[in-house]
Order: structure tokens, then C-alpha cells, then sequence
């Protein structure tokens, strides 16, 4: 009898303790799980963070491209500024020193066979002598009334040149040399 009592308090002890391991083993486990997890979603936090990091540079790469793609047509555009400034600069120096220019392309305020004083650009017209001197003027528009007859649209004009006209909203007159000068220098 006492022997059967030993048996089934060694068993009892035996099972205790194999359960007592199965729960740590359990729980070892269930930490190594845990760890696991939080590996993995320090992971995914450090690879959103490199792509964010990426997806910034890769934005700041194009702002920076855009910038200097803004600033290179800025200084064509200049670059272009200067040289039509130069251009009609031109122009007027020798339309007020000599009398004589090329005007095709440039700004130019005629008078026409009524007196009527407009302002037409110079399409198609080589050497003008001086203000006051007929000038061909092309006009898009009704000009049947200057020599009694219809033109057509394109037609050419015969008129007074009044003044020049560089900038078509500052008039340069006849005393005004020393400008175009310094425009040239």
C-alpha cells in the first residue's frame, strides 16, 4: 500500500514537472514569437522610412532639375532680349545718323494718305529715307479708301513715316541717338 502511494506521488511529481516544462517551453516560445514580430516590424518601419527617404532625394533631384531648366530659359530668353534690343538699336542709329535703315520687321508710325496717323510694323521693306518719307507698309485690314480702290488683305501701303518706334510702347525720337549708343555698347 504505502508503495502504490509513492508510485502515484512520483507520477503526480512527474507530471507537475513535465507540465511546468511544456509551459515554459510554451512561453519561450510565445516570446521568440514576439521578438519575431517585433524584428519584422522594425523592418518594415526601417525599409518605409529608406523609401520615403528615397522618394524625398528623388523630389528634391527633380525640383533642383526644374530650377535649372527655369534659369536656362531665363537666360535664353534674355539672351534673346538683348540681342532684338541690339537689333533695333541698330536701326535707330542709323536711321538717326545717316537717314537710312533697314526697317523690315521693325515698329513704325506711319501717316497714311488721309493723315491719319497709325502705328504698323514694317513686314516687307528694305531702306527708308527718314521721317518724314514714304515708307510700303503691309496691313491686314480694309485700305481701300487710300487710293480708291479694294487690296487685298496682304496688300502693301503707301505711307508717311511719323516716327520710329523700338520699344512699340516708348516712342525714340530723332533726338534721341545717344540711347540708341548706349543700348549698343
Amino acid at each position: 500500500m504505502p508503495s502504490l502511494l509513492l508510485k502515484e506521488l512520483a507520477y503526480s511529481l512527474e507530471e507537475e514537472e513535465k507540465k511546468e516544462e511544456e509551459e515554459e517551453e510554451e512561453e519561450e516560445e510565445k516570446k521568440e514569437e514576439e521578438e519575431e514580430e517585433k524584428k519584422e516590424e522594425k523592418e518594415e518601419e526601417e525599409e518605409e522610412e529608406k523609401e520615403k527617404e528615397e522618394e524625398e532625394e528623388k523630389e528634391e533631384e527633380e525640383e533642383e532639375e526644374e530650377e535649372e531648366e527655369e534659369e536656362e530659359e531665363e537666360e535664353e530668353e534674355k539672351e534673346e532680349e538683348k540681342k532684338s534690343v541690339k537689333r533695333q538699336a541698330t536701326v535707330l542709329r542709323d536711321f538717326l545718323y545717316w537717314g537710312v535703315a533697314d526697317l523690315t520687321n521693325s515698329a513704325v508710325v506711319v501717316r497714311n494718305l488721309d493723315s491719319k496717323i497709325e502705328r504698323r510694323r514694317v513686314r516687307a521693306f528694305g531702306d527708308v529715307q527718314g521721317i518724314g518719307k514714304h515708307v510700303l507698309v503691309e496691313g491686314r485690314h480694309k485700305i481701300g479708301d487710300y487710293f480708291g480702290e479694294i487690296f487685298s488683305k496682304e496688300a502693301r501701303v503707301k505711307a508717311l513715316v511719323d516716327e520710329i518706334v523700338v520699344d512699340l510702347n516708348r516712342p525714340l525720337l530723332a533726338d534721341a541717338a545717344d540711347t540708341a549708343d548706349r543700348l549698343l555698347l
